[in-house]
């Protein structure tokens, strides 16, 4: 599922069967994925790649912290800031 680039990226190239499957989930769950994954793209760069890398690529923290290079305990708040910024975003819609 992952290659890596010239320049040691990773690039996803999603599989048919994964295709598959979001196309045969209820439109309301993928409206709703879709209407998170468009407010994970507002974050700022540095949180969204972390909670894209584990959330939608399954990154482990640590994988996570090596990948960007940065130490556990800074991913571990990108992540948990990043969610909470998501978070508010819903609860404020809601209100």
């Amino acid at each position: 599922m992952f290659d890596r680039t010239s320049k040691g990226k990773r690039e996803c190239a999603y599989e048919p069967e994964d295709l598959q499957r979001i196309q045969d989930q209820p439109v309301e769950e993928n409206h709703q994925a879709m209407e998170i994954y468009e407010q994970v793209q507002k974050l700022p760069e540095e949180m969204k790649t972390v909670v894209i890398l584990r959330f939608y690529e399954d990154f482990s923290l640590a994988e996570i912290a090596e990948v960007t290079g940065a130490k556990l305990s800074t991913v571990k708040y990108r992540l948990y800031a990043g969610l909470k910024n998501i978070k508010a975003t819903f609860e404020e819609g809601l209100a």
